[in-house]
């Protein structure tokens, strides 16, 4: 493209100069300069726009490509121990952690990881258990109401809102390596006489490659987008009275009994879970909906 226009360029000049050439000599010269003026300048902007194409380059981090990875959220850092090595100390149990430990190799074992969405609308973050290490559970719990932001015509106000859902995603952190994570979510749903048990299979965290490694994110953590469908779900149950089927539901809006993930750690240091809220209104800081 950039040969095409300079050959055109060219050609314009020389006719320029062609037609200039039947008038005076001086309209010739001062003509002459206003077209070469004018075709100098065409050139250094292409010049200085492909030169623009050639310094882009693509993002170092990327992230996965939907909305829901933005905002305001919830951390869960799930640290690897190797035997014999303390605890992070400071960081263990309460509405204020963020942390939890499980052993560096499970063993061909998993441990449990227990889920729950609180129903006081007060309760905030918790982690309820921190230490997998001895007897193999922890358990955290999602609030079900926050307060946000929300914009009005006289400003903005705080709000408590109802979260609708949360969008989950989870990464391997930390040093490079060829270790991985592997999750199956798992509940146990209330079907009054007896609970139904499901299952959604497996879902592999790879820990992130080097950067002279190829592989998914090019020697960043990558990044998985796991709500669907492992916090969604369509059942039917018996309430006591009638059959009720719930469709594509998120699980905490279903009678549940448990949700759990069974995780088996082959190596990885830390894994991270990140919690989004979703609120059917606007006002969770991100845009959605």
């Amino acid at each position: 493209m950039f040969k095409y226009r300079l050959d055109q360029l060219y050609g314009l000049v020389r006719h320029a100069i062609g037609d200039i050439g039947k008038t005076q000599r001086k309209i010739v010269v001062s003509k002459t300069k206003a077209v070469i003026a004018t075709s100098a300048t065409i050139l250094l902007l292409l010049a200085l726009s492909i030169g623009m194409m050639v310094q882009a380059k693509p993002r170092k981090s990327p992230k996965p490509g939907d909305p829901g990875f933005s905002g305001p959220h919830f951390n869960l850092n799930i640290h690897g121990i190797p035997d014999g090595v303390d605890k992070i100390k400071n960081d263990s149990a309460g509405s204020g952690r963020h942390s939890i430990f499980i052993p560096l190799n499970t063993n061909n074992n998993s441990i449990t990881m227990f889920i729950a969405v609180a129903t006081d609308p007060n309760q905030n973050w918790t982690v309820v258990d921190c230490d997998a290490t001895i007897d193999g559970i922890v358990s955290i719990i999602l609030p079900r109401y926050i307060w946000v932001n929300v914009t009005n015509g006289n400003g903005w106000r705080l709000e408590q809102k109802r979260v609708d859902y949360y969008n989950v995603y989870v990464a391997a952190l930390g040093k490079p390596t060829d270790h991985k994570v592997i999750v199956e979510p798992q509940a146990e749903f209330d079907n009054v006489t007896n609970n139904v048990y499901y299952s959604w299979g497996t879902f592999d965290v790879p820990g992130h490659k080097n950067g002279k490694k190829a592989g998914p994110g090019g020697g960043q953590p990558n990044w998985q987008n796991v709500t669907r469908p492992f916090f969604f779900h369509t059942v039917t149950l018996w309430n006591g009275t009638d059959f009720v089927t719930y469709t594509d539901t998120w699980v905490f809006d279903i009678p549940l009994d448990n949700y759990w993930w069974a995780v088996t750690n082959e190596g990885v240091k830390l894994m991270q879970v990140r919690f989004y809220p979703v609120f059917k209104v606007n006002g969770n800081g991100n845009g959605n909906s």
